[in-house]
Formats: structure tokens, C-alpha cells, sequence
């Protein structure tokens, strides 16, 4: 029983934004591949010279997951 409680609950909680995936179908999967790029570009950031290099890059990468 105590499962089930914490089921309802955790449902409760996340009622809105289940509801709202099935209303617009918007998946945050290519949101969290390019922040998995970006923070891969700031381990290896310590190469670049500058900023705006870092920068370019990640527009670089994250321009093949936007559709």
C-alpha cells in the first residue's frame, strides 16, 4: 500500500506536465543533447582562446539538433 501512496502522489505532482506532452507532443530530448554537447565543450574548453571561439562552436554543434 505504501507503493501505491507514493505512485498517486508522484502522479499528482507531475500531473500537469503529463497532461501537457499529451496536448503538444513536445519531447525535451534534443534540449538535453545539446546541453550534453555544451557542457562536453566546456571540459574540453581549456584549448580555446577565447569566448567567442567557444561560443561559435556550440551554435556549431547545437545547429544539427534543431529542427
Amino acid at each position: 500500500m505504501p507503493q501505491l501512496k507514493k505512485m498517486v502522489e508522484l502522479l499528482t505532482k507531475h500531473k500537469t506536465g503529463i497532461l501537457n506532452w499529451y496536448k503538444c507532443h513536445i519531447s525535451t530530448g534534443p534540449l538535453e543533447g545539446i546541453n550534453n554537447k555544451i557542457k562536453t565543450l566546456k571540459r574540453q574548453a581549456y584549448s580555446y582562446r577565447d569566448l567567442g571561439f567557444f561560443m561559435l562552436k556550440n551554435k556549431s554543434n547545437a545547429s544539427r539538433y534543431i529542427r
